[in-house]
């Protein structure tokens, strides 16, 4: 099963789309995600074009890990919610949503919201929040392994019990 992470922007990974401090442990956290997930993509409000050249400028500042403002993958916004159906990944894929505000996450989706606290002024250098996420979403795709040993394992032994052993 595939796991995707889609982070916020404003108000998670960085101040917000003006000042764009970059939150503590931000070049870290992106280099955890990339490692535990299949795949990360950015879910912001922000309009597109200022969203593309935030992380360009955060990474120049050596705040991201290079290669991911190219990399990178933006999920368009639209409506009042962040709907992960938007991420286009299939339904077996586990899509989670990185985000400080609860209002934005989509109806029936609230199992995949890992809310984080919003980095807003006065900035916190102590702030270890991203690490905590980053622990969420690893225990998250370990929960993922484990199901699928499981259906896997039950699989087994329901083609190895034949009509005769029962």
């Amino acid at each position: 099963m595939r796991l995707v992470v889609a982070l916020d922007l404003e108000g998670t990974l960085i101040s917000n789309a003006v000042s764009a401090f970059p939150r503590p442990g931000l070049k870290r956290f992106v280099e955890s995600a990339q490692n535990i997930a299949d795949r990360v993509v950015m879910f912001t409000t922000v309009r597109e074009e200022r969203a593309r050249e935030l992380p360009q400028l955060i990474e120049s500042e050596g705040c991201l890990p290079t290669g991911f403002a190219a990399a990178v993958a933006f999920v368009s916004y639209s409506g009042k919610t962040k709907d992960l159906s938007a991420a286009g990944e299939p339904e077996s894929a586990t899509v989670l949503l990185v985000d400080d505000q609860p209002s934005m996450v989509h109806p029936g989706q609230e199992a995949n919201w890992i809310r984080i606290a919003e980095f807003m002024p006065p900035f916190d250098q102590e702030d270890h929040e991203l690490e905590r996420v980053a622990e969420v979403i690893r225990e998250i795709r370990d929960d993922i392994m484990v199901a699928e040993v499981i259906k896997r394992r039950a699989g087994e032994i329901a083609i190895s019990i034949g009509p005769d052993d029962v």
